[in-house]
């Protein structure tokens, strides 16, 4: 069974505006709803959360959203670390990206097998992987409390320093989005804000 959790416990302190970005209202709503919504539709998951920190968890559950309090508030690795250890496996996505499509989380999906620790895009072009966007099983448990208690809370550092150790599955993102620039877009500071708005245009639609 596959569940999915939507990382909302940042401080946001590049987003600025005095909130957690993922309770900007974009077009009139909270950002976290848009992909939110999305996982709700994604035909795969048994059950999605949002997992937030103590401060925004009345807001967010008021959304009508399922809530997991983040108890470590250090950034995404314990986020996922904490959703492993009560779901087997998860998909993990942030908050932070409005225009993911529904078909491309099914695609995501459908593509990772059960036999692999993770299943993680990446770029082809620079490498770069999105840990953001992604399943988790429980295997990788002993790994990331590893990296945990040593500090490094980058996912993506924390497997490839481990990679004899995890069997990581990086799918190509041309393989699993239609426009993997715009889609896997994040909303980080004012600046991605207004670039948000470029790449959206009159294409409401595809927030929903």
């Amino acid at each position: 069974m596959l569940v999915a959790a939507v990382l909302a416990g940042g401080k946001s302190s590049r987003f600025g505006f005095g909130i957690n970005k993922c309770l900007y209202p974009i077009l009139g709503k909270p950002m976290i709803l848009y992909i939110y919504s999305k996982v709700l539709k994604t035909r795969f998951f048994v059950d999605a959360y949002a997992i937030v920190s103590m401060n925004d968890a009345e807001e967010v559950h008021s959304l009508g959203l399922k809530v997991i309090i983040d108890n470590y508030l250090a950034g995404p690795l314990p986020a996922v670390y904490q959703a492993l250890n009560m779901f087997s496996n998860v998909f993990i996505v942030g908050c932070d990206m409005p225009l993911v499509d529904v078909s491309s989380i099914e695609r995501m999906v459908s593509m990772c097998p059960d036999d692999v620790d993770a299943c993680i895009p990446k770029w082809g072009s620079t490498g770069y992987k999105e840990p953001l966007f992604a399943i988790y099983r429980n295997s990788l448990l002993g790994l990331l409390e590893q990296c945990f208690h040593r500090d490094e809370l980058s996912i993506a550092k924390c497997l490839d320093n481990s990679s004899r150790l995890a069997n990581i599955l990086y799918i190509d993102v041309n393989k699993i989005f239609m426009d993997p620039s715009k889609e896997l877009f994040n909303l980080n500071t004012p600046k991605d804000l207004k670039q948000f708005y470029i790449l959206l245009g009159d294409a409401h639609d595809q927030l929903y």
